[in-house]
């Protein structure tokens, strides 16, 4: 080869060179190798978590005692505390740890404990609101300057299960501590309970959350504090035509601040009939749904602190429970002769006032109705706790109310023992 063609290949190798340097295609590959080392390193490292700033040399004065920095890396996850403020103090101490949150999976931080820092701010004086401020300013990693609170014996983990008979939403509670830390669940939901150590609300999650987070759910003891204090439900029951709704409606009429009354509500023909009779206490079915009064609606009227007004047939044994404790009242019609002239009279009565349509008593319609009261006092009598004549709706109106009044007073309600049974 001559010295001239070695020459010629030389440039165009060069020129080789040259061209793929400049090509961007392999500055890209470039790239990717250099990525490709720091993640090889990295994963050699162990290095996994994002790094936590250091701990600052002048966190606290020595009179402080002894005390702890801890970092908590900032996810999409709650951290899973709360807080207090002590009025006298004005220190700021976890008040409750909840379980599966980063505060309980760090296992660095404890009910009791009192915050002295939050990302190097002196939290004593300030108000919750203000600190929950300074968490969310936190990019990345907060940092906890905490004065411990003594070491108590662990206890070990819970392991009750519950499945609940109702709706309960604690977090529409007014009493519960922290309303975004409040657990809801609904009907046939089967909670773990996680954490009993609190008297009045626990730690519970729900059995299918592969998470492990806790909520607060009210103590089995505060439900039957609740329950004590709740109202009960008052039954009226009596034959057709005897006046159980204009009962009911002048009764609500008069205070609707005390009384309330249930919704009907529909369900789905496609559910099993076993499903229908769990959720109402009676119901009928017209054409796809069925139509009732449902153990949620009447739940709800209760939980308002009201007395919810029901008229049921007297056999209908939903109402029967100690969850109820329902107040019966069985409106008994007067004797033939009053009927005769209370139910004409109404009916004059409302002619004038009232264009609507009214039901014609008829001289059968009478006597049925007294046989009908007859049959229910003879099956059902035992489970009365008064007895109405609704001869005059005035007078009756007023013996009712009153009644009522004298029931919500006592201090001690009896209760008829076939209600525990159910």
């Amino acid at each position: 080869m001559s010295e001239k063609e070695m020459h010629t290949d030389t440039e165009e190798d060069y020129r080789f060179l040259h061209s793929m340097l400049v090509e961007k295609k392999l500055h890209l590959l470039f790239k990717v190798r250099n990525v490709l080392l720091c993640v090889h390193d990295a994963i050699a490292q162990r290095d996994f978590d994002p790094s936590l700033p250091p701990a600052p040399d002048d966190a606290l004065e020595e009179e402080d005692g002894a005390f702890k920095i801890v970092s908590l890396v900032k996810t999409k996850e709650p951290l899973g505390m709360t807080i207090r403020r002590n009025e006298t103090t004005g220190a700021v101490v976890v008040a409750r740890i909840l379980r599966g949150g980063a505060a309980d999976k760090s296992d660095l931080i404890h009910e009791g404990d009192e915050l002295k820092e939050v990302n190097g701010v002196l939290l004593k004086n300030r108000k919750p609101e203000e600190i929950l401020s300074i968490l969310a300013q936190s990019p990345d990693s907060v940092t906890f300057t905490i004065i411990p609170a003594f070491a108590e014996e662990s206890t070990s983990p819970c392991e009750r299960k519950v499945q609940k008979e109702t709706n309960v939403y604690p977090d529409r509670d007014p009493a519960v501590p922290c309303r975004d830390a409040a657990l809801s669940f609904k009907r046939g939901e089967i909670l773990q309970i996680v954490c009993m150590e609190d008297v009045n609300w626990w730690q519970a999650c729900h059995l299918k959350d592969s998470s492990g987070r806790g909520g607060l759910i009210p103590s089995q003891q505060l439900q039957e504090r609740d329950a004590k204090n709740r109202q009960r439900l008052v039954v009226l029951a009596g034959p057709n035509g005897v006046g159980l709704n204009e009962l009911k409606k002048r009764l609500l009429l008069s205070d609707p601040d005390r009384f309330g009354v249930s919704v009907s509500r529909k369900s789905d023909c496609s559910q099993f009939h076993v499903h229908v009779c769990l959720l109402f206490i009676e119901y009928w079915r017209y054409k796809d749904h069925y139509y009732g009064t449902s153990l949620d609606s009447i739940h709800e009227v209760i939980a308002q602190g009201k007395v919810c007004l029901l008229d049921v047939h007297p056999s209908v044994s939903h109402v029967y429970t100690c969850g109820f404790k329902p107040y019966v009242v069985f409106v008994k019609p007067p004797c033939i002769e009053e009927l005769r002239l209370t139910r004409r009279r109404a009916k004059s009565i409302r002619d004038k006032e009232d264009t609507t349509p009214t039901h014609i008593f008829a001289e059968e319609d009478f006597k049925d109705m007294i046989h009908m009261a007859e049959i229910m006092e003879n099956q059902h009598g035992h489970l009365f706790d008064k007895v109405i004549v609704n001869g005059d709706m005035a007078v009756g109106l007023r013996e009712l109310k009153a009644d009522i009044e004298r029931m919500l007073k006592a201090e001690v309600q009896w209760i008829p023992v076939v209600f525990w049974l159910h």
